[in-house]
């Protein structure tokens, strides 16, 4: 993560902020409670406030004292081409959403927490950490000021919610220095003549009225400058009285754990933690649980998976309601009902530009039969569970910068090293545990019956096909990635069109049920024209325990992207591919991906087909693992 550059010529906090993060995602896991923005300033949920960012973007006269903030109310703000700066260059909009939640934060006396980034140009001490949590505050005053260039935005002031207690952000050895109580100091409000509305004298110069409806609005009676304009002393320094109830939420959050019927892989157990130890906000990057991003701290969290049985998918697609029926555009995708091995098979045929055939999918449903046989669906998903698949989250976008961005997946890679889109480890084959194993071999069994049965396809329908893009020729996978998905885990929309790899992609489907769609890319020229990257969804079907897909033609990815939205507890994706180490130039690498995507000899009988014949245990020794099939 980006480091922190202290300003050493300000002076030392007096203390420690109780949650801090170097990253904004890490602190947006770990405190969603009340902060949960991973690029506004504001956090609200529901019309309501709860978590305050300031940050880089500070104006003339904002200010971070002992118990009170001012500062300026985000949005509106620009690329100066001149500058190369963010800038306003008109008047903030009176009626913008920030405004409205911090008008109902107000009105209702809303307790919120404010955070401070490192980038920040006004706060008071050397600020330790890339994003330190302040404090509770509640809103006191929201009113609009104009700037030199009589551009008009909004300002803010928040008080501390508990005045008893020393702030950690005032200066070491200056404790008592703007310690104030309610009734102190007070800030006269006065009429104004023309619109008979009273604005507080809140500048040294002189009187104001901050009603921006009024001609006279941020006129100074005594003539200053109003980019010389200094706040009062008595405005800066009134405190108000606490009045109702408020309930601060609790700044650091209880640690996650498993209540009840919890199986460990809830949409809660995905999100972040703050470490009891240092305080640092961490992400759930590891599929075994929780370990502190702080490099100089060890504390790790668990919390017991719980194994989701085989029988509580196949409940979840019965209940499933956002689970519909297969369809597609007929003008543009063909499709045949076939049945292969036991298996009901949907197949169909996506088109180019020019309407010739570029692509296939095929989508194998497992029925009862095949998901209960042994070492089938039921048992394979069972394994997945046990074994240490080595599963993690890994950078997505802006890797090792502070608005780095985790898949919303855990995975790992087998085999042939695969880049998509996301740098993942891969493993060597020969020491791949047995359920990767299995969902190789039965990937790779689908792959060939899919081949075999797309040439008798076509040609008893005479159908023509891109023979640039379709080979139907197989070829035994090298690569497998293991994908983990706890509750409402997606993959967007993405192609699998790398250069490297060969034109078949396939994926077996296991636990809880999902989506697959299929658009057409938006350059492509396909189906309806649109603004967006991508068109409407031209095939879209559910993916359900034990169902395989396989794609095949290099040029479906050219064209078409697709997605993946599971909708229950946990679920696990195998996808194979082959990789062409013909592609990779450089020797090492080429040797590297050759080595380790090996298929140990023999695994072919691990596949458990359809129901014609049985699956067969694993009788594998030591000299047959990682050699040549």
């Amino acid at each position: 993560m980006d480091a922190v550059n202290p300003d050493e010529s300000k002076p030392q906090p007096s203390g420690s902020p109780e949650v801090w993060s170097n990253g904004r995602a890490a602190l947006c896991n770990a405190v969603e409670s009340y902060f949960n923005s991973h690029q506004g300033s504001q956090y609200a949920c529901k019309g309501k406030l709860y978590g305050l960012l300031i940050d880089k973007y500070a104006c003339h006269r904002d200010m971070v004292k002992s118990q009170i903030i001012i500062t300026n109310v985000g949005g509106g703000r620009k690329l100066d081409s001149t500058t190369g700066q963010m800038a306003r260059t008109q008047n903030q909009d009176d009626a913008c959403s920030q405004l409205k939640v911090l008008r109902a934060a107000l009105n209702n006396r809303d307790v919120i927490v404010v955070i401070s980034g490192s980038q920040y140009p006004y706060f008071p001490v050397v600020i330790p950490h890339t994003y330190n949590v302040l404090d509770h505050f509640i809103i006191t005053d929201l009113w609009p000021e104009k700037d030199g260039k009589n551009i008009s935005h909004w300002k803010i002031r928040l008080e501390k919610f508990d005045l008893q207690s020393v702030s950690w952000w005032t200066p070491h050895g200056e404790e008592d220095r703007e310690q104030f109580n309610a009734g102190q100091y007070i800030c006269e409000a006065q009429m104004c003549p023309t619109c008979e509305t009273e604005s507080k004298i809140i500048f040294q110069q002189g009187w104001i009225c901050l009603n921006n409806k009024c001609e006279e609005f941020f006129r100074c009676e005594s003539g200053a400058d109003v980019d010389k304009l200094t706040y009062d002393e008595k405005f800066v320094n009134e405190r108000s009285h606490r009045v109702g109830p408020l309930e601060p939420v609790p700044l650091v959050p209880a640690l996650p754990n498993a209540e009840g019927g919890d199986f460990g892989t809830e949409k809660k157990f995905k999100m972040g933690m703050v470490c009891p130890k240092c305080r640092c906000c961490s992400r759930r990057m590891h599929w075994k649980g929780w370990e502190c991003e702080n490099p100089d701290c060890d504390f790790t969290h668990t919390v017991q998976l719980r194994e989701v049985p085989a029988a509580n998918a196949v409940k979840e697609e019965q209940q499933g309601k956002r689970i519909k029926a297969s369809s597609y555009n007929e003008k543009l995708v063909g499709r045949w009902d076939l049945k292969i091995a036991g298996y009901d098979v949907e197949a169909y045929s996506f088109p180019g530009k020019d309407g010739q055939v570029v692509g296939s999918v095929f989508v194998y449903r497992a029925t009862s039969d095949i998901r209960s046989k042994v070492n089938g669906p039921d048992d394979l998903y069972r394994a997945m569970q046990k074994e240490d698949l080595r599963l993690k989250r890994n950078p997505a976008r802006n890797p090792g910068a502070r608005v780095e961005q985790l898949t919303n997946h855990f995975s790992s890679n087998w085999g042939a090293f695969y880049k998509f889109g996301v740098l993942v480890e891969t493993n060597g084959f020969a020491e791949a545990p047995e359920p990767i194993l299995r969902g190789q071999a039965q990937l790779d069994w689908a792959h060939k019956e899919t081949i075999s049965a797309m040439k008798e396809l076509f040609e008893a329908e005479e159908i023509e096909y891109c023979e640039d893009s379709m080979t139907l020729e197989p070829h035994t996978f090298n690569e497998l990635l293991s994908l983990g998905y706890f509750e409402s885990c997606v993959i967007n929309y993405h192609d699998d069109g790398e250069k490297e790899l060969g034109p078949t992609v396939a994926t077996l489907s296991l636990g809880s049920p999902s989506i697959m769609n299929f658009a057409p890319k938006s350059s492509s020229g396909i189906g309806k024209k649109t603004k967006g990257k991508y068109g409407p969804a031209v095939l879209s079907f559910p993916l359900n325990h034990g169902d395989i897909v396989v794609m095949h033609g290099s040029m479906i990815h050219k064209h078409y992207v697709h997605s993946v939205k599971p909708a229950g507890k946990l679920r696990f994706a195998l996808t194979c591919r082959y990789i062409r180490p013909e592609t990779i130039h450089d020797p090492k690498a080429r040797a590297e991906a050759i080595e380790k995507g090996k298929i140990p000899e023999g695994i072919e009988q691990l596949a458990y087909k359809g129901t014609d014949e049985p699956g067969q245990n694993l009788n594998l020794d030591d000299n047959s693992r990682g050699n040549d099939q």
